[in-house]
């Protein structure tokens, strides 16, 4: 979008100039022109900004909550207590995880799984 940016700064700066050209009676509506396409631009701007940073805040949480998983995927830590009562309160009220279960083995095959079992997997996948 920066080059958009400055191709649009380039272009406002030609009709400012001109603008100058313009017999009088006509500048008016010209000026108006100029100052909506300029308004245009800021808004432009600042949304871009606005969506850089959400994108900052996006990618830097999927990343810890990505983190997280491959931890419990690769049995590098055990389900908490928080997670379990979580996955208990919204779908499985009576779910109960004996402690020998957490025992935090790795997920042999969870990728391989996922990806066959995935949408995407049944499209390719002859029926």
């Amino acid at each position: 979008m920066i080059d958009n940016f400055e191709e649009h700064k380039k272009v406002l700066e030609e009709l400012r100039v001109k603008i100058k050209t313009l017999p009088v009676n006509e500048r008016k509506n010209a000026v108006l022109l100029f100052n909506i396409f300029n308004d245009i631009i800021k808004i432009e701007e600042e949304s871009d900004k606005i969506r850089d940073e959400a994108f900052k805040t996006y990618s830097k949480e999927i990343e810890a909550v990505t983190t997280e998983m491959d931890l419990i995927v690769e049995g590098k830590r055990k389900v908490t207590e928080e997670e379990i009562n979580f996955w208990k309160s919204t779908a499985e009220p009576e779910f109960v995880v004996k402690e020998e279960d957490n025992d935090s083995a790795p997920f042999l095959g969870f990728w391989k799984n996922y990806i066959l079992n995935s949408d995407a997997c049944k499209l390719i996948r002859p029926r």
